[in-house]
């Protein structure tokens, strides 16, 4: 507690290091924990896991104008040397979000950068939903008939991979008790595989993925009373070869965004999404402009996926907010291509 309590300290004074910044808030934080397992069939096993996190929110004022920014990391391992890169990162963000401008909405192009605020939210409420396997047999999946169909780019390669070290969602078996294993989820834009458990494999009559889960983030019950679910382990896009420098300068007119408001309200039966902007920054004939004030996207994830061109290598972890430490997506920065935009 007493070191959390230093590193804390270093994170607030690293980030209000500009006479600009008025508002700080970050936490640092570290975890260890046991998962056991052991039933009637004679399943029996353990693992450890620890965890390492830091994150924070910084407010600038100018003039009248206020910005925002945020930065976070989170890790098996415990690594100090993120505090400042961290916090850095979040002081120059705020700063970059002043004196925003608003934009004439229209068909553009997006660039989503890896961020928690983002691409986790966006694809768990409208995609990752719809890859459990539970929802597909019920027909409220907008994947549901889809499998083996093409859904999403040639370009897009996605994996549901367990064994990750130092992912916060590594782990050698599910919430129960089968062996984890690596999933091919969408291979060159074809969808080539649900997330089961043992009951969506009996009744699909395929073998369960390892991807039961006991979502225990929102919970007041403890994890072994409650039910196994389906969830994601670590949820990776497959990176490109180009830096988010290249993406940029691919973009005549268009925005790049770090986050998502609304992702939640997502139907994740249809797949459909509305979602305000934040984070974001006009781009003009492939240079950043200004940060944006007030803009919307909306859609359906599949024609989203479709429309993805071009795929970066800044590949950041993000743990998605449902399920704690249990899960995550290790994603780079994305480019779209003609998405409707609201000013």
């Amino acid at each position: 507690p007493e070191n959390m309590t230093m590193l804390g300290q270093r994170l607030v004074e690293a980030s209000a290091s500009d006479k600009r910044i008025k508002t700080v808030r970050g936490a640092v934080g570290c975890g260890i924990g046991k998962t056991m397992i052991e039933n009637s069939l004679g399943v029996s096993g353990e693992y450890d896991t620890t965890s390492f996190w830091v994150g924070v929110s910084v407010v600038a004022e100018e003039a009248s104008s206020i910005g925002v920014g945020w930065d976070e990391y989170s890790s098996r391992s415990f690594n100090d040397r993120v505090i400042e890169e961290v916090a850095l990162s979040a002081k120059e963000f705020s700063i970059s979000q002043l004196h925003p401008k608003p934009i004439k909405g229209g068909i553009m192009d997006l660039i989503v950068a890896p961020s928690r605020e983002g691409l986790p939210d966006l694809l768990l409420y409208a995609f990752i939903q719809g890859l459990r396997a539970d929802n597909v047999q019920k027909q409220q999946s907008p994947l549901a008939g889809k499998l083996n169909q093409q859904i999403g780019s040639e370009g897009l390669t996605i994996v549901d991979d367990p064994h990750i070290p130092g992912a916060l969602g590594s782990k050698p078996f599910d919430d129960e008790g089968c062996p984890t294993r690596k999933t091919l989820v969408i291979e060159k834009g074809v969808l080539t595989s649900f997330l089961h458990n043992t009951y969506t494999a009996n009744k699909a009559g395929v073998s369960s993925t390892g991807n039961a889960l006991r979502i225990a983030a929102f919970s007041a019950k403890p994890k072994y009373a409650l039910e196994p679910l389906i969830g994601p382990t670590n949820t990776v896009i497959k990176s490109g070869s180009v830096s988010q420098e290249r993406l940029i300068e691919e973009v005549k007119n268009g925005i790049i965004t770090r986050g998502f408001i609304g992702a939640h309200t997502a139907n994740s039966q249809s797949g459909d999404f509305s979602v305000l902007l934040t984070g974001a920054f006009k781009i003009e004939n492939g240079e950043i402009k200004h940060p944006v004030k007030e803009a919307m996207v909306g859609g359906n994830i599949l024609d989203f996926l479709k429309k993805i061109d071009l795929i970066a290598n800044d590949v950041k972890q993000m743990p998605y907010a449902w399920y704690g430490d249990d899960a995550t997506l290790m994603a780079p920065s994305i480019l779209v291509r003609g998405v409707t935009v609201a000013g």
